[in-house]
């Protein structure tokens, strides 16, 4: 099996913490590290990654706004949340967004967990999963674009 690249994207005692516990898990994943905002938006533009995992209070940015990134290069990503209610308030904005109704794809896509909860068989499925949805993912965007 190929190696599952997971970028991470967080502050760096959280990112630590997530990689001891990845390192344990498989010897499948490589794993990428980020604890800049722009270094990360940066990063986010280039398709050399499977996983892209958040740490919902990384930074000012939203992590959303990040994942919705992540959406349109075709990525799925995971939103680590630090607590139940955080892990709520993703789960509503996935239903009730604009954005998740124009992307439905990104229903499937973007997923949350909250206190690493099967966190290994979440990113194994999504990194297997994710080129299947690579075609509907850029027929959503281009009949969004075409729309403006």
């Amino acid at each position: 099996m190929e190696s599952i690249k997971i970028l991470i994207i967080g502050k760096h005692d959280w990112i630590e913490r997530l990689s001891s516990k990845l390192d344990k898990m498989e010897e499948t994943f490589v794993i990428e590290k980020i604890e800049n905002e722009d270094a990360a938006v940066q990063r986010l533009k280039h398709n050399s990654y499977n996983i892209l995992l958040i740490q919902d209070q990384f930074s000012k940015i939203n992590p959303i706004k990040l994942a919705s990134l992540a959406y349109a290069m075709t990525r799925p990503s995971i939103i680590l949340c630090s607590n139940r209610l955080r892990y709520m308030k993703f789960k509503v904005w996935q239903f009730c967004s604009r954005f998740a109704r124009k992307f439905k794809t990104s229903r499937v896509l973007i997923n949350f967990n909250f206190g690493s909860v099967d966190l290994e068989k979440q990113i194994t499925t999504l990194a297997n999963d994710y080129m299947n949805y690579f075609d509907k993912v850029n027929e959503e965007i281009k009949s969004c674009m075409s729309k403006i």
